[in-house]
């Protein structure tokens, strides 16, 4: 195990060491050398990692859970600092300047954010609230990354019918089905709170359709003729009419709120009887970004690339969805 624990931490320092080398030296420097290309030095170095933390205790291992942490935050600010070098200053000022390739160094970059990432899964089995509320929060630091440092990449996140869009509709559907299994659950305890989790059920539901435009794209369905003239996007969507786009910014900053601040305001104000509807503290982070979104697009109008927006739904859905869990596999509540 020792052995295991050593190979660990040799390959979280040589990996990127390596990787990090490639950026001042001629482009396949490590290919010429070792033979090895690097993005496949990062994918192979990646998967050992991935399997050295399923057998050893990472717990022990804080030493290098905290190199790891720093080292990511710190490349992620070298990365943007590059970035804005690049597009502010001028092109190949960096090179320019320190003989460093940006190119490269952003590998380097994504190295670190999903190593740090692997193990922030492998803690979660051991302390899951805090691990919870820290992963929003890892999420958004990933997302800036890549818009400084993959900026053609964060663009595809975005796009209809797109990774983002299409989990983000999972979850809803799944948070549909738990809300409603919680609704039959109080249905012969409390008709109120019955009635209001199968409320939340059918919401749920309808974004999760208006997510993926109720399957049109998929099921190549033509919009009818007021969708087409009305709607922002041309297709089979409510939310992107334009009654519905001027609220949408209010609904995020509103959510966002409720999302953040109820979790410690609604348990001391409301009634025992109804405590029932106040969300675990740790699920306040999931609404974060929806308020600073909202926020700032009241502020400043709109981004300039979708990703923000999607992004920020996807969070606050998997906020929505693990409060539901959490109260679905907890014991059932007397409310009477």
């Amino acid at each position: 195990m020792r052995f295991l624990e050593k190979l660990y931490q040799i390959n979280l320092i040589v990996t990127p060491s390596l990787l990090f080398l490639e950026t001042f030296t001629p482009p396949d420097f490590l290919q010429r050398k070792i033979l090895v290309p690097y993005l496949y030095l990062l994918c192979l170095s990646l998967l050992l990692h991935f399997f050295l933390l399923t057998v050893i205790n990472v717990t022990k291992q804080t030493l290098m859970s905290r190199y790891l942490l720093w080292s990511a935050i710190s490349c992620s600010v070298v990365t943007v600092f590059m970035y804005l070098s690049e597009r502010y200053v001028y092109p190949n000022f960096v090179f320019s300047s320190i003989f460093l390739h940006p190119e490269y160094f952003r590998f380097v970059t994504v190295y670190f954010l999903l190593a740090c990432l692997l193990v922030l899964f492998t803690y979660i089995r051991h302390q899951p609230r805090k691990m919870a509320w820290i992963f929003p929060c890892y999420f958004s630091f990933i997302l800036l990354s890549l818009y400084f440092g993959f900026e053609s990449f964060f663009v595809l996140l975005g796009l209809e019918d797109g990774l983002i869009e299409w989990v983000t509709s999972l979850l809803f559907f799944g948070s549909a089905a738990l809300s409603l299994g919680v609704g039959l659950r109080f249905l012969t305890q409390s008709k109120v709170i019955s009635g209001a989790f199968l409320f939340l059920a059918v919401c749920c539901f309808f974004v999760a359709g208006e997510e993926i435009s109720w399957g049109q794209r998929v099921f190549s369905l033509q919009s009818p003729e007021y969708f087409l003239e009305e709607n922002v996007q041309k297709e089979i969507t409510l939310h992107n009419l334009e009654p519905f786009q001027n609220a949408m910014t209010a609904g995020y900053i509103l959510v966002g709120l409720l999302g953040v601040i109820g979790p410690f305001i609604l348990v001391r104000l409301i009634s025992k009887r109804w405590k029932v509807f106040a969300p675990p503290a740790f699920i306040s982070a999931y609404f974060l970004p929806m308020l600073i979104y909202g926020s700032v697009k009241l502020w400043s109008g709109s981004f300039e690339y979708k990703t923000w927006e999607e992004f920020i739904e996807l969070i606050a859905a998997a906020g929505i969805f693990l409060y539901l869990m959490v109260f679905f596999k907890g014991k059932k509540r007397n409310v009477r």
